[in-house]
């Protein structure tokens, strides 16, 4: 079963942007704890999803580079299409905003 998940960055002044994925119920699941966990003094940060997400770009990214015996057996979180839109994502986010927040919402 798919669910699609919307991560939207906001910075300091209000911009957004936003990317929807449609993932797996276990991936989205993840990235959503994720987003609920709290770090060592009580607070929520969103520093977590960050790393939850950049997980998910960099396991496809490696898994490019694997033989076609191995590639077979392993399948990726996201799909060719969806890591070049994270990619896209990350690289507009960088560029355009200073401080931003990462947010994500489930549907």
């Amino acid at each position: 079963m798919k669910k699609k998940v919307t991560i939207t960055a906001e910075d300091k002044i209000g911009r957004t942007e936003s990317i929807t994925l449609v993932l797996s119920e276990e991936m989205a699941a993840l990235l959503i704890k994720a987003a609920d966990e709290v770090d060592d003094l009580g607070e929520k940060n969103d520093y977590r999803l960050s790393y939850a997400l950049n997980d998910l770009y960099e396991t496809y990214k490696y898994w490019r580079d694997y033989p076609s015996s191995v590639k077979a057996r392993i399948k990726p979180a996201i799909s060719k299409s969806q890591y070049y839109r994270l990619r896209d994502f990350y690289d507009l986010i960088y560029h355009k905003f200073y401080k931003y927040t990462l947010s994500i919402s489930s549907k």
